[in-house]
């Protein structure tokens, strides 16, 4: 009840936000263009940074549960291809028609003006409400070093951090996205080469190989089950999409951004589920409780502590405070831009079309 107390309370700080910036209008006082800053380095980081996150570093000890090693690794090749694509269809799209705002956009010009509306908006609350539970993930997350520290100042404090990040310029934001993502992409990376030394015994001295296949109820398990429950990971693939409008040359940068992150993404997702299929066992009691308030059993800290990386649970906890940073600086990145291309639509009010002088909707 307290969490989702927090949640709510937080929202609203989030919306009040919103409504104190329109009113502080002095920034800019006439419609200007969005500033094309972006850099296909920078897009391709937004767009791994968008897709690996706590689906990854926490839900994939879910999956693994459900569907066994076997099912889950079937569940993300899936997902993959979807992901592909969703991927290179959008970069069709943003390549011809780069403009902020992205895929509602598409939608009010190839189906329907009420379908795009709808779109718009509910994807803008959506990221709202994302910002608020992260900053309350945020606040757990800390209370694991500082269990009597007060719970109100942590999703303040992060509320401030990604406000400062968003308000000056495309800059900020990207650059520190960019090193956001790049801490959770060599993690992953580090992880699975550590996966693979403890599986063949270099690490951990216990030689594992497809042990774990081999079990009772392995290698599938409730596989249709696996697949639901990842299909959550690849929701956060789309941000890339949005920048668009703010690529310094979208018809070069949008296609190479899209399609090269495709298969970043099945290395990652595909390779780090068959590390923790071959090392963790499906029926590891861990697994079902991998969530923000139990760092200490993500498959990926369960993997480093078979290696021997005694402080993995820091570590961890230090990836996954950074994994929800970044998600909420994505998601207010993502919030302006959805309610600019609305603005410019006609779909909301006509405030929120200006931008101050970096060039930022606000």
């Amino acid at each position: 009840m307290l969490y989702h107390k927090q949640v709510w309370i937080t929202m609203h700080l989030v919306i009040l936000k919103q409504i104190l910036v329109i009113i502080k209008l002095h920034y800019h006082k006439k419609k200007t263009n969005l500033h094309r800053n972006l850099k296909e380095r920078h897009m391709i980081m937004i767009a791994l940074g968008g897709t690996i996150g706590t689906g990854l570093f926490l839900a994939s000890g879910q999956v693994l549960a459900s569907s066994g090693p076997a099912g889950s690794l079937i569940s993300y090749v899936v997902v993959s291809i979807m992901v592909y694509f969703v991927m290179t269809s959008l970069a069709e799209l943003s390549t011809q028609y780069s403009i902020s705002g992205s895929f509602n956009t598409y939608a009010s010009r190839f189906v329907d003006e009420a379908f795009g509306f709808a779109l718009g908006y509910n994807y803008y609350f959506t990221g709202v409400i994302v910002i608020a539970g992260e900053l309350v993930a945020a606040e757990i997350i800390v209370q694991f070093w500082l269990p009597h520290f007060p719970t109100i100042i942590w999703p303040l404090l992060g509320m401030i951090i990604i406000f400062i990040l968003n308000v000056f310029t495309v800059k900020s934001y990207r650059e520190a996205e960019y090193w956001f993502a790049m801490i959770k992409v060599l993690t992953v990376i580090i992880f699975i080469i550590v996966g693979l030394l403890v599986d063949i015994g270099v690490l951990g001295h216990v030689k594992i190989g497809f042990h774990n296949w081999k079990i009772d109820g392995a290698p599938f398990y409730r596989g249709i089950d696996g697949i639901v429950t990842s299909s959550i990971v690849a929701g956060f693939a789309f941000a890339v999409g949005i920048t668009a409008g703010e690529s310094a040359n979208p018809r070069r940068d949008v296609p190479r951004a899209l399609n090269g992150t495709i298969w970043r993404i099945i290395l990652f997702f595909v390779g780090s589920i068959v590390i923790m299929g071959l090392i963790i066992p499906y029926n590891d009691p861990s697994l079902a409780h991998s969530d923000a308030k139990n760092v200490a059993v993500s498959p990926f800290t369960l993997v480093f502590v078979k290696s021997g990386i005694k402080p993995a649970v820091h570590i961890m906890n230090v990836v996954i405070l950074t994994t929800i940073l970044s998600a909420g600086n994505s998601s207010l990145y993502i919030c302006t831009r959805i309610l600019y291309a609305l603005a410019n639509e006609g779909k909301a009010p006509k405030q929120f079309t200006y931008v101050n002088r970096h060039g930022i909707p606000i």
